[in-house]
Formats: C-alpha cells, sequence, structure tokens
C-alpha cells in the first residue's frame, strides 16, 4: 500500500500512524478470543458515528463536494472506496450514480457470444446466456 507524503509533521505523523495501524491488521497482529475472532480498535476518526446513512457519509469523506468536481480526473484518481465484495461495490457504485444529475445512458448487450475460432481452447458450449448474465465487474 502507498500512502501519500504530506507537507506537515503533524501529517506525516498522522500517516505513519495509520501505515502501522493497517499493517498490523492485515499482518493478523491483534488480538483474539476464544474463537478465534479478532478484535479491532478502529481509530474513532475512521468511524462512521451516524448510523442513519453511513453510504452517504462515507461517500461525502471521500468524495467531498463530488459534483463540482465531476469533470475533473485528477479528483478522483486521488480517492477510493474500497470494498469486500463485488455486491459491496455495485452498491456504492449504484449510490454514487443516483447522486449525480443528468440524463441516464443505457448501452444494450446481446444474449450470445460471437462465433470465434475454431482453433480455440474455449468451449463455446460454456458460453451461455446464463452464465453471461451472472458474470460481473466492477
Amino acid at each position: 500500500m502507498r500512502l501519500l507524503n504530506t507537507n506537515g509533521h503533524q501529517d506525516n505523523d498522522d500517516v505513519k500512524e495509520f501505515a502501522e495501524w493497517i499493517l498490523k491488521l492485515g499482518n493478523g497482529e491483534s488480538t483474539t478470543n476464544d474463537d478465534g475472532e479478532m478484535l479491532i480498535d478502529v481509530p474513532h476518526d475512521l468511524l462512521i458515528t451516524d448510523p442513519s446513512e453511513p453510504l452517504l457519509q462515507l461517500i461525502q469523506f471521500v468524495y467531498p463536494d463530488m459534483v463540482s468536481h465531476l469533470t475533473d480526473p485528477i479528483f478522483y484518481q486521488e480517492r477510493a472506496i474500497l470494498a469486500p465484495t463485488l455486491e459491496s461495490v455495485e452498491k456504492v457504485n449504484q449510490y454514487i450514480l443516483s447522486c449525480i444529475e443528468g440524463e441516464e445512458k443505457e448501452y444494450l448487450s446481446c444474449d450470445s457470444a460471437c462465433k470465434f475460432d475454431e482453433d480455440n481452447d474455449v468451449e463455446a458450449a460454456w458460453l451461455t446466456p446464463e452464465f453471461l448474465h451472472e458474470v460481473k465487474c466492477s
């Protein structure tokens, strides 16, 4: 993981402390109980304290004033929301898209795979419409 260097001494200390905390989590260096569950102390500044709209709070924290930066690619390159599953990614993406005003554009797809060369190792029978509909990409 890369963390950006900051200008102030206090900011550098905060980044270093966060990096050490996240590395300890990744290395499993935390207290576990008899059931094998890990107890994690999350710093207060990383918590969502108002449970009424947690996703909105997360998006506002990561992408402050998102609507005014819609045409600024650098704004989005410097930020990310990490999620544990593809389903979570889809929920975040759908929520963010619902916050953006404007006309929606829908792209159509086909329910069959293109015919391909016979020399390919992929069996055409595997590419059923059901299989293709189950493929999820972020």
